[in-house]
Parts: C-alpha cells; sequence; structure tokens
C-alpha cells in the first residue's frame, strides 16, 4: 500500500503541485498511474508572486490571482520571496520569505482541501534545490507547512533526483506491484 502523495515543487517562477492517491495495486505483475498535476486557479502553473494587499478581508494574495493585480501604492509586492528562503546568511529579506512562505502555504492549503485533497491523511514531498544549506531551510519550510496544518513530516526531494525521476517515468508517477 503507497499512501496518498502531495508533491510540490517550489520552482523559482512558478510553483506546481501534484497528488497521487493512496493506491494498492491488485496483484504482482500489475501497474498504476494514478498521479495527476493540480490545478489552482484553473492554472498547473502558480505563479511565484505574492501581494500582501493591507486588506482585512483578504491580507494576502497569491498565484494567478496576485499575477493579475495591478497593485496600489499601499501593497507590498513579494516577487523573489522563494529564492530568499536560501540565502546563505539570516536578514531582512530571508526572514520576510519565511513570512511570506507561510501565508503561502496557508493559502495553498485552502486551496487544495476543497479539490478533494485530504492533507491529513497524505504524505507532503517538497522538492528542493540541491544546495548544501537546503537542510535548514526544509526545516523552515516543514514548520510553515505544519503551522498551516499540513501532516508532519514534510519530506523533502532535492531537485537533480526529483528531475531524474520525472525523466526516467516520462512525468508518470507509477505503482507496480511485484511478487
Amino acid at each position: 500500500m503507497f499512501e496518498a502523495t502531495v508533491s510540490i515543487d517550489l520552482g523559482a517562477s512558478y510553483s506546481k503541485v501534484a497528488y497521487r492517491p493512496a493506491c494498492d495495486p491488485d496483484r504482482p505483475g500489475t501497474l498504476r498511474q494514478d498521479a495527476m498535476v493540480l490545478m489552482v486557479d484553473a492554472s498547473p502553473l502558480i505563479p511565484s508572486i505574492a501581494i500582501q494587499t493591507q486588506r482585512k478581508n483578504m491580507p494576502w494574495v497569491f498565484g494567478v490571482q496576485a499575477a493579475k493585480l495591478n497593485p496600489d501604492g499601499t501593497m507590498k509586492v513579494h516577487k523573489n520571496w522563494k529564492a530568499n528562503l536560501f540565502l546563505p546568511q539570516n536578514n531582512a529579506e530571508s526572514a520576510n520569505a519565511v513570512i511570506v512562505a507561510e501565508h503561502f502555504f496557508g493559502w495553498l492549503k485552502q486551496k487544495l482541501e476543497p479539490a478533494g485533497i485530504d492533507l491529513g491523511k497524505a504524505e507532503t514531498r517538497v522538492a528542493m534545490p540541491a544546495f548544501d544549506s537546503v537542510a535548514e531551510t526544509a526545516r523552515v519550510i516543514g514548520i510553515c507547512m505544519e503551522t498551516n496544518g499540513w501532516k508532519p513530516p514534510i519530506l523533502k526531494a532535492i531537485e537533480p533526483h526529483a528531475n531524474t525521476v520525472g525523466l526516467f517515468s516520462r512525468g508518470r508517477s507509477a505503482i507496480r506491484r511485484t511478487a
């Protein structure tokens, strides 16, 4: 039995989310390909822009909605927040990126749950770049996610490995049951 898995690729320009429901192939020699790229706001690509609006009814805007928004002078636009998560030193930019990440994962959870994704039962994996300092950032991202109710542990997949698996599987998530 393979538990349900949500995979998140935090790309520099776009994030992508895929989901594979729990599966247990019927018998040895069978193959199941149940994974799908999830659509968030009718798009498989989530633009990496965050806007802090200062509005009480909607303090943060992400994704396609943020990309289409024409911010006014009261709004704070965060364009490169993901890259700032991986800065080698703690400074104002890296601290701000953690705040944005915490709100982003709350927003993303609110987008996925209405689509029928039970995040309380799903394993979550986040693709990370292969930097030497990625362990601390992975821990921080995990805390941001857990604060918003994502099921721990949040697992990391390092980019070159994750990309190689995607190439060899031709982008399919497949489970084969063997004897």
